[in-house]
């Protein structure tokens, strides 16, 4: 009988592509908290509202800052889970008590784009 390896990240299934690469996915990361896409929403508040709490935007190798793609407004929970698990750039308003998560990538499904949380699969 063949065995299956699988993983799982706060409870939802790592893609076929993390387990066959030892990685959680961006899918399965996005799954893990609450997300919704607003790309326009730190220009909207104003830049000088928001505070960078996880990851870092500026590159000092090139001297230049990191693109960002797209923004998503983010729960405490899914603040916690990205301080914890993850170098993703984040930033925080105390003024309006929101998180905004800002993604770096684009072009590619996120089942096929990982994270840098390792994963252990266990054989079922």
């Amino acid at each position: 009988m063949k065995t299956m390896k699988t993983a799982y990240f706060f409870g939802n299934k790592v893609s076929e592509y993390g387990l066959e690469n030892g990685y959680v996915d961006y899918s399965t990361l996005a799954k893990s908290f609450d997300a919704v896409l607003n790309n326009d929403i730190m220009a909207k508040i104003g830049f000088e509202n928001f505070e960078l709490v996880n990851g870092s935007d500026y590159n000092d190798e090139t001297d230049e800052y990191t693109e960002i793609y797209q923004c998503y407004i983010i729960s405490d929970a899914g603040l916690q889970i990205l301080q914890d698990y993850t170098d993703e750039i984040v930033y925080r308003s105390e003024d309006y008590d929101l998180n905004i998560w800002c993604v770096t990538h684009y072009g590619t499904g996120w089942t096929h784009v990982l994270t840098n949380i390792e994963i252990n699969p266990e054989e079922e």
